[in-house]
Protein backbone atom coordinates (compact mmCIF):
# COMPACT_ATOMS: atom_id res chain seq x y z
CA UNK A 1 0.00 0.00 0.00
CA UNK A 2 1.06 3.63 -0.25
CA UNK A 3 0.14 6.82 1.53
CA UNK A 4 0.69 10.42 0.53
CA UNK A 5 2.30 12.92 2.86
CA UNK A 6 2.62 16.43 1.46
CA UNK A 7 4.44 15.92 -1.87
CA UNK A 8 5.78 12.46 -1.06
CA UNK A 9 4.42 9.01 -1.84
CA UNK A 10 5.46 6.31 0.66
CA UNK A 11 5.40 2.65 -0.29
CA UNK A 12 5.99 0.02 2.41
CA UNK A 13 7.30 -2.49 1.46
CA UNK A 14 7.93 -2.35 -2.29
CA UNK A 15 9.88 -3.72 -5.19
CA UNK A 16 10.50 -0.81 -7.51
CA UNK A 17 11.25 -2.03 -11.01
CA UNK A 18 11.23 0.94 -13.31
CA UNK A 19 13.88 2.52 -15.48
CA UNK A 20 16.35 -0.15 -14.38
CA UNK A 21 15.97 0.70 -10.67
CA UNK A 22 15.27 -2.22 -8.32
CA UNK A 23 14.99 -1.78 -4.56
CA UNK A 24 13.66 -4.84 -2.79
CA UNK A 25 11.82 -4.99 0.52
CA UNK A 26 12.38 -1.41 1.63
CA UNK A 27 10.12 1.63 2.03
CA UNK A 28 10.27 3.62 -1.20
CA UNK A 29 9.12 7.15 -1.93
CA UNK A 30 8.83 9.09 -5.16
CA UNK A 31 9.03 12.84 -4.79
CA UNK A 32 5.93 14.26 -6.43
CA UNK A 33 7.48 17.70 -6.53
CA UNK A 34 6.58 20.45 -8.93
CA UNK A 35 9.48 19.92 -11.34
CA UNK A 36 11.24 17.10 -13.11
CA UNK A 37 14.60 16.16 -11.66
CA UNK A 38 16.35 16.63 -15.02
CA UNK A 39 14.71 19.97 -15.92
CA UNK A 40 15.83 22.42 -13.25
CA UNK A 41 14.81 26.04 -13.38
CA UNK A 42 18.42 27.13 -13.86
CA UNK A 43 21.86 25.71 -14.42
CA UNK A 44 21.08 23.15 -17.13
CA UNK A 45 20.92 23.16 -20.96
CA UNK A 46 17.25 22.18 -20.55
CA UNK A 47 16.52 25.15 -18.28
CA UNK A 48 15.60 27.43 -21.19
CA UNK A 49 12.66 25.06 -21.83
CA UNK A 50 11.66 24.97 -18.16
CA UNK A 51 8.58 27.19 -18.45
CA UNK A 52 7.04 25.27 -21.34
CA UNK A 53 7.75 21.89 -19.76
CA UNK A 54 6.21 23.10 -16.52
CA UNK A 55 3.10 24.28 -18.36
CA UNK A 56 2.89 20.93 -20.15
CA UNK A 57 3.20 19.17 -16.80
CA UNK A 58 0.45 21.22 -15.22
CA UNK A 59 -2.05 20.41 -17.98
CA UNK A 60 -1.20 16.71 -17.69
CA UNK A 61 0.85 16.33 -20.88
CA UNK A 62 4.41 16.11 -19.60
CA UNK A 63 4.60 12.78 -17.78
CA UNK A 64 7.61 10.87 -16.43
CA UNK A 65 9.75 8.95 -18.89
CA UNK A 66 11.65 7.34 -16.01
CA UNK A 67 12.48 7.66 -12.34
CA UNK A 68 15.93 7.84 -10.83
CA UNK A 69 17.97 8.90 -7.84
CA UNK A 70 17.35 12.43 -6.66
CA UNK A 71 20.36 14.69 -7.13
CA UNK A 72 21.44 17.01 -4.36
CA UNK A 73 20.36 20.57 -5.10
CA UNK A 74 21.10 23.89 -3.45
CA UNK A 75 17.87 25.36 -4.84
CA UNK A 76 14.95 25.25 -2.41
CA UNK A 77 14.58 23.02 0.63
CA UNK A 78 14.65 19.24 0.38
CA UNK A 79 11.64 17.35 1.73
CA UNK A 80 11.83 16.37 5.37
CA UNK A 81 11.03 12.72 5.90
CA UNK A 82 10.38 11.23 9.32
CA UNK A 83 13.33 9.17 10.57
CA UNK A 84 12.81 5.42 10.52
CA UNK A 85 11.92 3.81 13.78
CA UNK A 86 14.11 1.36 15.57
CA UNK A 87 14.82 -1.72 13.49
CA UNK A 88 13.26 -0.39 10.26
CA UNK A 89 14.81 -0.10 6.83
CA UNK A 90 15.82 3.41 5.64
CA UNK A 91 13.50 5.03 3.13
CA UNK A 92 14.68 5.08 -0.50
CA UNK A 93 13.90 8.17 -2.54
CA UNK A 94 13.47 8.43 -6.32
CA UNK A 95 12.52 11.40 -8.51
CA UNK A 96 10.58 11.66 -11.80
CA UNK A 97 12.63 12.27 -14.94
CA UNK A 98 11.39 13.91 -18.15
CA UNK A 99 14.20 13.02 -20.55
CA UNK A 100 14.35 16.44 -22.23
CA UNK A 101 16.95 15.45 -24.81
CA UNK A 102 15.31 12.18 -25.88
CA UNK A 103 14.40 12.05 -29.57
CA UNK A 104 10.64 11.96 -30.13
CA UNK A 105 9.26 9.03 -32.11
CA UNK A 106 6.19 9.04 -34.33
CA UNK A 107 4.29 7.13 -31.63
CA UNK A 108 5.20 9.71 -29.01
CA UNK A 109 4.28 12.53 -31.40
CA UNK A 110 0.78 11.03 -31.65
CA UNK A 111 0.55 11.19 -27.85
CA UNK A 112 1.47 14.88 -27.68
CA UNK A 113 -0.83 15.90 -30.54
CA UNK A 114 -3.93 13.93 -29.57
CA UNK A 115 -3.70 14.50 -25.82
CA UNK A 116 -3.39 18.25 -26.47
CA UNK A 117 -6.88 18.10 -27.99
CA UNK A 118 -8.76 15.24 -26.32
CA UNK A 119 -8.91 13.50 -22.96
CA UNK A 120 -9.28 9.72 -22.67
CA UNK A 121 -13.09 9.79 -22.56
CA UNK A 122 -13.24 11.97 -25.67
CA UNK A 123 -10.79 9.65 -27.44
CA UNK A 124 -13.00 6.68 -26.57
CA UNK A 125 -16.12 8.47 -27.79
CA UNK A 126 -14.43 9.46 -31.04
CA UNK A 127 -13.11 5.98 -31.79
CA UNK A 128 -16.39 4.27 -30.92
CA UNK A 129 -18.29 6.71 -33.16
CA UNK A 130 -15.95 6.18 -36.11
CA UNK A 131 -15.72 2.41 -36.36
CA UNK A 132 -14.37 1.08 -33.07
CA UNK A 133 -11.32 0.97 -30.85
CA UNK A 134 -8.60 -1.29 -32.32
CA UNK A 135 -6.69 -1.34 -29.03
CA UNK A 136 -9.46 -3.32 -27.32
CA UNK A 137 -9.70 -0.82 -24.47
CA UNK A 138 -13.28 0.19 -25.24
CA UNK A 139 -16.37 -0.42 -27.42
CA UNK A 140 -16.23 -4.05 -28.48
CA UNK A 141 -17.08 -4.66 -32.11
CA UNK A 142 -16.29 -2.44 -35.05
CA UNK A 143 -12.71 -2.42 -36.25
CA UNK A 144 -10.74 -5.33 -34.85
CA UNK A 145 -7.34 -3.98 -35.79
CA UNK A 146 -5.51 -0.76 -36.40
CA UNK A 147 -5.58 1.11 -39.69
CA UNK A 148 -1.82 0.48 -39.76
CA UNK A 149 -0.23 -2.94 -40.03
CA UNK A 150 2.95 -2.32 -38.06
CA UNK A 151 1.70 -1.55 -34.54
CA UNK A 152 1.20 -5.12 -33.33
CA UNK A 153 -1.67 -6.50 -31.30
CA UNK A 154 -2.67 -3.89 -28.70
CA UNK A 155 0.34 -1.83 -29.80
CA UNK A 156 2.88 -4.50 -28.85
CA UNK A 157 5.31 -3.43 -31.60
CA UNK A 158 5.53 0.14 -30.28
CA UNK A 159 8.58 1.06 -28.21
CA UNK A 160 6.94 2.95 -25.35
CA UNK A 161 8.91 6.10 -24.44
CA UNK A 162 7.02 6.63 -21.18
CA UNK A 163 6.75 4.89 -17.83
CA UNK A 164 3.90 2.44 -17.62
CA UNK A 165 1.24 2.61 -14.91
CA UNK A 166 2.55 2.14 -11.36
CA UNK A 167 -0.22 2.51 -8.82
CA UNK A 168 2.14 2.00 -5.90
CA UNK A 169 4.15 5.05 -6.94
CA UNK A 170 1.11 7.09 -7.95
CA UNK A 171 2.14 7.16 -11.63
CA UNK A 172 -0.72 6.90 -14.14
CA UNK A 173 1.72 6.13 -16.94
CA UNK A 174 1.06 5.53 -20.63
CA UNK A 175 0.47 2.07 -22.08
CA UNK A 176 1.11 0.68 -25.56
CA UNK A 177 -2.65 0.28 -25.99
CA UNK A 178 -3.09 4.00 -25.36
CA UNK A 179 -0.38 4.86 -27.88
CA UNK A 180 -2.20 2.68 -30.42
CA UNK A 181 -5.39 4.64 -29.77
CA UNK A 182 -3.65 7.98 -30.26
CA UNK A 183 -2.18 6.84 -33.58
CA UNK A 184 -5.61 5.67 -34.73
CA UNK A 185 -7.10 9.06 -33.87
CA UNK A 186 -4.35 10.73 -35.90
CA UNK A 187 -5.20 8.82 -39.07
CA UNK A 188 -8.99 9.03 -38.70
CA UNK A 189 -8.87 12.78 -38.16
CA UNK A 190 -6.68 13.28 -41.21
CA UNK A 191 -3.48 14.29 -39.42
CA UNK A 192 -1.33 11.56 -40.98
CA UNK A 193 -1.31 9.14 -43.88
CA UNK A 194 1.38 6.96 -42.35
CA UNK A 195 4.84 6.37 -43.74
CA UNK A 196 4.10 3.94 -46.59
CA UNK A 197 4.63 4.47 -50.27
CA UNK A 198 1.80 3.69 -52.66
CA UNK A 199 3.52 0.47 -53.70
CA UNK A 200 3.94 -0.81 -50.14
CA UNK A 201 1.79 -3.91 -49.51
CA UNK A 202 1.38 -2.97 -45.82
CA UNK A 203 -0.07 0.34 -44.67
CA UNK A 204 2.48 1.42 -42.09
CA UNK A 205 2.89 4.20 -39.52
CA UNK A 206 6.53 3.51 -38.52
CA UNK A 207 5.79 4.24 -34.84
CA UNK A 208 9.38 3.91 -33.66
CA UNK A 209 10.95 6.17 -36.29
CA UNK A 210 12.16 9.60 -35.14
CA UNK A 211 10.15 12.69 -36.06
CA UNK A 212 11.89 15.50 -37.92
CA UNK A 213 11.07 19.17 -37.48
CA UNK A 214 9.56 19.17 -40.98
CA UNK A 215 7.21 16.29 -40.14
CA UNK A 216 6.33 17.86 -36.80
CA UNK A 217 5.14 21.00 -38.58
CA UNK A 218 2.69 18.95 -40.65
CA UNK A 219 1.28 17.10 -37.63
CA UNK A 220 0.77 20.23 -35.54
CA UNK A 221 -0.70 22.43 -38.27
CA UNK A 222 -3.09 19.74 -39.50
CA UNK A 223 -4.27 19.17 -35.94
CA UNK A 224 -4.58 22.86 -35.12
CA UNK A 225 -6.37 23.98 -38.30
CA UNK A 226 -8.35 20.90 -39.27
CA UNK A 227 -11.66 22.16 -37.88
CA UNK A 228 -11.40 25.35 -39.95
CA UNK A 229 -9.43 24.17 -42.97
CA UNK A 230 -9.98 20.46 -43.71
CA UNK A 231 -6.77 18.63 -44.43
CA UNK A 232 -5.90 17.03 -47.72
CA UNK A 233 -6.68 13.68 -46.03
CA UNK A 234 -10.19 14.63 -44.89
CA UNK A 235 -12.07 13.70 -48.06
CA UNK A 236 -12.96 17.32 -48.79
CA UNK A 237 -12.42 18.77 -52.26
CA UNK A 238 -9.71 21.40 -51.92
CA UNK A 239 -9.22 24.53 -53.98
CA UNK A 240 -5.44 24.21 -54.06
CA UNK A 241 -3.52 21.58 -56.01
CA UNK A 242 -1.50 20.46 -52.99
CA UNK A 243 -1.55 20.64 -49.25
CA UNK A 244 -4.18 21.87 -46.87
CA UNK A 245 -6.82 24.43 -47.66
CA UNK A 246 -5.21 27.48 -46.08
CA UNK A 247 -2.83 30.15 -47.22
CA UNK A 248 0.15 31.86 -45.67
CA UNK A 249 2.37 34.84 -46.24
CA UNK A 250 4.05 34.70 -49.69
CA UNK A 251 7.64 35.44 -48.64
CA UNK A 252 9.51 32.46 -47.14
CA UNK A 253 10.47 32.89 -43.51
CA UNK A 254 13.39 30.49 -43.68
CA UNK A 255 16.16 30.03 -46.22
CA UNK A 256 16.24 26.25 -45.74
CA UNK A 257 12.51 25.64 -46.41
CA UNK A 258 11.60 27.12 -49.78
CA UNK A 259 8.56 26.47 -52.03
CA UNK A 260 10.83 25.05 -54.76
CA UNK A 261 13.15 23.10 -52.47
CA UNK A 262 13.73 19.61 -53.95
CA UNK A 263 13.52 17.96 -50.50
CA UNK A 264 11.29 20.15 -48.33
CA UNK A 265 8.94 21.87 -50.77
CA UNK A 266 6.03 19.68 -49.61
CA UNK A 267 6.56 20.91 -46.05
CA UNK A 268 6.83 24.57 -46.99
CA UNK A 269 3.18 25.49 -46.36
CA UNK A 270 3.17 23.92 -42.90
CA UNK A 271 6.48 25.41 -41.78
CA UNK A 272 5.34 28.84 -43.00
CA UNK A 273 2.12 28.56 -41.01
CA UNK A 274 4.00 27.29 -37.96
CA UNK A 275 6.16 30.43 -38.01
CA UNK A 276 3.25 32.72 -38.89
CA UNK A 277 1.33 31.53 -35.82
CA UNK A 278 4.34 32.01 -33.54
CA UNK A 279 4.66 28.32 -32.72
CA UNK A 280 8.30 28.32 -33.83
CA UNK A 281 11.00 30.94 -34.11
CA UNK A 282 13.30 28.65 -36.07
CA UNK A 283 16.73 27.51 -35.03
CA UNK A 284 18.09 30.92 -36.06
CA UNK A 285 16.47 34.07 -37.43
CA UNK A 286 16.72 32.66 -40.98
CA UNK A 287 16.80 28.86 -40.62
CA UNK A 288 14.38 26.18 -39.47
CA UNK A 289 16.57 23.02 -39.70
CA UNK A 290 13.77 20.85 -41.12
CA UNK A 291 15.83 17.66 -41.11
CA UNK A 292 16.72 17.80 -37.41
CA UNK A 293 15.03 15.29 -35.13
CA UNK A 294 12.63 16.73 -32.56
CA UNK A 295 13.53 16.34 -28.88
CA UNK A 296 11.09 15.99 -26.01
CA UNK A 297 11.86 19.45 -24.63
CA UNK A 298 11.13 20.91 -28.09
CA UNK A 299 7.82 19.10 -28.58
CA UNK A 300 6.64 20.26 -25.15
CA UNK A 301 7.36 23.81 -26.26
CA UNK A 302 5.66 23.41 -29.65
CA UNK A 303 2.41 21.89 -28.34
CA UNK A 304 2.07 24.39 -25.50
CA UNK A 305 2.44 27.26 -27.97
CA UNK A 306 0.11 25.60 -30.48
CA UNK A 307 -2.75 24.46 -28.26
CA UNK A 308 -2.55 26.30 -24.92
CA UNK A 309 -1.54 29.90 -25.76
Amino acid sequence: MFIRANHVFLLVPALLQSAGLAIAQSPTTILNNSTFQDVPQAGSPASSFYTFIQLAKRVGLAVPAAVGPCATSTVGNPPVLPPPGSGTTPISVVCPLFGPDAVVTRAEMAYWIVKSQLDENQITNFLCATGGDPSGMSCSGGLGSSTFGDLGVAGASIVNPFLGPNAALGIAGVTNQQLMRYIEVMVRRGYTKGCSGTNDPSFRYCPNDPVTRAQMAVFIIRAKLNNVFPTSLSGVVLTEPYGDNFGTVPAPYFTDVQPNDPVYKDYYLYVQKLRELGITQGTSPTTYSPGNNVTRKEIATFVVRAFFF
